[in-house]
C-alpha cells in the first residue's frame, strides 16, 4: 500500500479512537507514523498530528461546550503551563527513560484503578490538581508524553462522560496552541508538508464529527471502561518505547 495511503488510515482510526476517548489520538498515531516514515521525519510528522490534533480538540470543545467545567481545565492548565517550560529548560539532564518507565507503569496502574472504581469521583484538593498538571506539564515539556497520567488522575476527578471530554478538549485545544506554533518552525515548513497537513486535518476533522456522534451515544459504563483500557494501553506503548 501507498505509504501516504496508509498513514490517513492510521490517522484516522487513531483519531476516531480519540475522538470518542478525548485524548490519546496523537500517542496512538506516533508510532505507526514513525515506522513508515522513520525518526528522521519526527519533527514534521509532530507539527501534522499535533495540529491535527488541536483542530480535532477544538471541534470537540464547539461541540460540547455546555459541559466544559471551566475551572478544572483552568486549574490543571495553570500547572502543565508552568511545568512544561521547566521540563523543556531541564530536558537533557532528567534521565528520560527512568522517567518514562516510571509514567508507563502509573498509566498502565491509573488505567486498572479505575477499571476497578466503583461509585463517582469525588472533588479534590486544588493543591493535589495543581501538583498532577505540573508534574504531567514537566513531563510533556520534556518528552512530550506527560499527557496520560493527567488523563488518569482527571477520570477520576470527573467522572461524567461529557464533562470529562468537554474538559479535557478544552484543555489540549488551548495547551497544543502553543507546541503548534514551536513546531511549525522546528519542522522546516515547505509546500509538501503544508499539503500533508491540510490532507490530515480533513481526515481528522471527518472522524471526529463521526466519533463525537458515537460518544455521545455510548453506554457510560462502557464509556468509563473504554478509557481505562486506552490508558492502560498507552502505559503499554510508553513502556514498550523504553524496551
Amino acid at each position: 500500500m501507498n505509504p501516504d495511503l496508509l498513514a490517513i488510515l492510521i490517522l484516522a482510526v487513531s483519531h476516531f479512537v480519540g475522538g470518542i476517548a478525548a485524548f490519546g489520538s496523537s500517542l496512538l498515531a506516533l508510532p505507526f507514523l514513525l515506522l513508515l516514515y522513520g525518526t528522521g521525519e519526527l519533527s514534521r510528522i509532530l507539527f501534522v498530528i499535533v495540529l491535527a490534533g488541536m483542530l480535532q480538540s477544538l471541534y470537540l470543545v464547539l461541540q460540547n461546550w455546555k459541559h466544559c467545567d471551566i475551572k478544572t481545565c483552568a486549574l490543571l492548565l495553570v500547572g502543565a503551563a508552568c511545568g512544561i517550560p521547566i521540563g523543556m529548560a531541564l530536558v537533557d539532564v532528567l534521565p528520560e527513560r527512568g522517567i518514562l518507565l516510571l509514567l508507563g507503569m502509573l498509566t498502565f496502574l491509573g488505567g486498572v484503578m479505575n477499571l476497578l472504581k466503583r461509585g463517582e469521583g469525588s472533588s479534590l484538593p486544588w493543591p493535589l490538581s495543581l501538583l498532577v498538571a505540573l508534574i504531567s506539564g514537566l513531563i510533556h515539556g520534556a518528552f512530550a508524553s506527560g499527557g496520560t497520567i493527567l488523563v488518569a488522575y482527571t477520570q477520576r476527578l470527573l467522572p461524567d462522560r461529557d464533562r470529562f471530554r468537554a474538559t479535557l478538549a478544552l484543555f489540549w485545544t488551548l495547551l497544543n496552541a502553543g507546541f503548534v506554533i514551536a513546531l511549525f518552525f522546528r519542522s522546516e515548513a515547505d509546500a509538501a508538508l503544508l499539503q500533508q497537513t491540510g490532507i490530515a486535518c480533513a481526515v481528522v476533522l471527518g472522524v471526529s464529527f463521526s466519533a463525537n456522534a458515537v460518544a455521545r451515544n455510548m453506554n457510560r459504563v462502557i464509556f468509563q471502561r473504554m478509557i481505562s483500557g486506552l490508558l492502560m494501553l498507552s502505559g503499554f506503548i510508553i513502556l514498550m518505547q523504553q524496551v
